[in-house]
């Protein structure tokens, strides 16, 4: 804790020795006054890329939630066929999600087969 607040105070120090205080309330004033146009101009835009990113951390943490699940499971012997993707994820409007982490999530999954688990 201590050490992030002194990097975060070094950085404040670094930037503010850059410039004037006048310079950064300036900048601060550009800002606030271009930023909200520059966000209704492209606003389409802007909400797609967070929405992809949104869903690209959600499947993230299915991915990490999947393979633990799976790992616990398999111990236990209990079946995990139910853990693949039923299509979904894979439906998704994000083109450049959809190679890295929905394959990595299903190359995962592969791994367990039905046939490793024995019934009680």
């Amino acid at each position: 804790m201590l050490n992030q607040v002194a990097n975060v105070l070094w950085v404040i120090s670094f930037i503010g020795g850059l410039f004037n205080f006048l310079t950064l309330i300036y900048m601060g004033v550009l800002l606030s006054l271009s930023v909200p146009v520059l966000y209704d101009k492209f606003q389409d835009q802007i909400d797609a890329k967070l929405r992809c990113s949104r869903l690209e951390h959600g499947v993230y943490n299915i991915s990490r939630m999947r393979e633990s699940a799976a790992n616990r499971y398999k111990v236990f012997r209990i079946p995990v066929h139910w853990m693949l993707d039923s299509g979904f994820v894979t439906q998704s409007s994000c083109p450049g999600m959809i190679p890295s982490a929905v394959n990595d999530i299903v190359a995962g999954l592969k791994g367990f087969r039905d046939d490793d688990v024995k019934p009680f």
